[in-house]
């Protein structure tokens, strides 16, 4: 995997830095500082790898934070947004909820999907995701917690990134259309217009298969 350098898109009050990723007897850790009004944090994909369809699994667990969210996504590798899915994020201080959500466009405008649900993500769960023609699962801890099934699932190669920032990011315009179907708790099916994020790997790599747990701390 390689950790990410520069600012998050939409998001002002962020910057990556290499120096806030590390990899201990194979727990990754992203770290986060605060530097004046804004936060550097830690992100890392693995980008040289991506794929159409399959299965990503992430152990993870979030320190409690008010100014850090979480990130685990699954980016386009040609780099033109959207698509997006997103496993799982969370912008909960306390880490006692999470979200899901699926980005695409239509007609050239932007649309999302989204999906939530309650935890405890200050300790150890596995978040992972199935992609297939037409449909994403969303899991935790190997059970399915929300479907997302429409002609409007990517179908384009994608690989993961896993990454903290300050916030949320932000977003622009807003509508509603009830166009695919997103099965879960505390649903909603949302339709937005959002800037798209950009990322800068750097030469620093890891195995992902040599990953074991990846814990966010600042």
């Amino acid at each position: 995997m390689g950790a990410y350098s520069g600012q998050p898109g939409g998001d002002p009050h962020s910057w990556w830095e290499p120096e806030k990723v590390s990899v201990t007897e194979g727990v990754l850790r992203l770290r986060a500082q605060q530097d004046g009004d804004q936060w550097v944090t830690g992100g890392v994909s693995n980008s040289a790898v991506s794929q159409t369809y399959g299965k990503w699994m992430v152990r993870l667990r979030a320190g409690v934070s008010d100014e850090i969210s979480y990130h685990v996504l699954l980016w386009p590798r040609d780099e033109v947004w959207p698509p997006e899915i997103d496993i799982a994020e969370s912008v909960s201080g306390r880490r006692e909820s999470m979200s899901s959500f699926i980005h695409w466009s239509d007609e050239g405008e932007h649309h999302f999907a989204q999906a939530d649900t309650t935890g405890r993500f200050d300790e150890w769960h596995t978040v992972g995701v199935e992609w297939g023609p037409g449909i994403v699962r969303y899991l935790v801890d190997d059970s399915e917690w929300a479907e997302f099934e429409s002609s409007f699932v990517p179908s384009t190669s994608m690989w993961l990134g896993i990454q903290a920032q300050a916030g949320h990011v932000t977003s622009r315009g807003s509508g509603e259309r009830g166009i695919a179907r997103f099965r879960g708790r505390r649903q909603s099916l949302t339709s937005i217009s959002i800037g798209s994020a950009s990322t800068r790997p750097i030469s620093r790599l890891w195995q992902l298969s040599s990953l074991r747990e990846v814990l966010i701390s600042n």
